[in-house]
């Protein structure tokens, strides 16, 4: 932090200091870009002997930060291996199997191998993953909608066998209303865990046939009750509205 403080001609407050270090992450360009933003703003500000800190409400990227990663990203991108490794990188969970990863991006592993080192050399990509968490924050919010449903087709149909792994994938895949449901009762059936289970089936109510919904609704709303109070409740009211279950759906309320 010395060249932020040098930039500032005097100590920060150490809770500023620690917002700013959270978000740039050692990168000491994002560092003076993230104090710049601060103090442009007026959550940095200084009467001449001391800063002074206010903490932002909202989660904002300064421009300045997002205009020089878009610049690096767009850079990186005109060739077509470094463009679909850093799409794939951008929607993909860390750490997912590189051959997960050469399959979505739709490389051969000499490609994708020759994708990430020309990735490293520009400093984008480090072991395999973004160097910088704003690096996959950018890419992922640029990407254009018919190519985000277009990998995400691809990420569902690569875990057909393992549906449970392509549940944050399905609504993004943009298939017609029963499709949807039959991926995401799969996805439900092919988790472990109860409450994730219970997530999953309460995504899956708005796609199922009316008479289906409430039951769908009661059955998320019991594995939510202890974890999500607050969604446990409004499935089970949206399931008492239907008339059916009334029963189920009264205990349920009225624990």
């Amino acid at each position: 932090m010395a060249s932020l403080e040098g930039e500032a001609q005097s100590v920060l407050p150490l809770p500023a200091m620690t917002w700013i270090h959270q978000r740039a992450a050692g990168n000491p360009l994002f560092t003076l870009e993230f104090f710049r933003f601060l103090a442009r703003t007026g959550h940095l500000w200084s009467d001449g002997t001391r800063w002074y800190w206010r903490e932002p409400e909202a989660e904002r990227l300064p421009v300045s930060v997002e205009a020089l990663i878009e610049r690096q990203l767009r850079d990186a991108s005109r060739d077509e291996e470094p463009r679909r490794a850093l799409e794939t990188l951008a929607l993909m969970p860390p750490h997912t199997d590189p051959q997960i990863l050469e399959q979505v991006a739709g490389l051969t592993a000499a490609a994708w191998t020759r994708a990430l080192t020309r990735l490293e050399q520009s400093g984008l990509i480090r072991e395999g993953a973004f160097g910088h968490p704003l690096y996959r924050e950018v890419r992922r919010s640029t990407l254009r909608p018919a190519r985000i449903q277009a990998l995400a087709r691809r990420i569902v149909e690569l875990y057909r066998s393992q549906p449970s792994l392509a549940t944050g994938f399905i609504l993004a895949a943009g298939y017609d209303p029963a499709t949807t449901l039959h991926l995401l009762m799969a996805a439900a059936a092919d988790t472990a865990d109860d409450v994730q289970q219970a997530h999953v089936l309460a995504l899956a109510v708005p796609y199922a046939a009316p008479q289906e919904q409430a039951e769908l609704a009661l059955q998320a709303a019991a594995g939510l009750r202890h974890s999500s109070p607050d969604e446990a409740i409004r499935l089970a009211r949206l399931a008492l509205h239907s008339g059916r279950h009334r029963t189920e759906t009264g205990l349920l309320l009225g624990e």
